[in-house]
């Protein structure tokens, strides 16, 4: 198994860099997790970074209403990982 770079380790921790498919194969083999689990960690993350920096609610149901269609108002929506 390949080493692991602590400063590698380190920007993941603190959100400066995302798990690469190549470091999610490495923690996977060290954790005995599969590089998936790793993988679905980094996509909801990116999804939640996504949804806080910019979610428009509909008027009503709560869906997204897209940006600059004039409909609803903008709010941030959170959610905890």
């Amino acid at each position: 198994a390949k080493a692991f770079a602590y400063s590698r380790l380190t920007e993941i921790a603190k959100g400066r860099r995302a798990i690469t498919v190549d470091t999610a194969l490495r923690l996977g083999c060290f954790f005995g997790t599969g590089e998936r689990f790793w993988l679905n960690l980094q996509q909801a993350y990116d999804l939640e970074l996504y949804f806080v920096s910019i979610t428009c609610l509909g008027e009503g149901g709560g869906e997204a209403s897209g940006v600059g269609n004039g409909g609803g108002a903008c709010a941030v929506r959170r959610y905890s990982l």
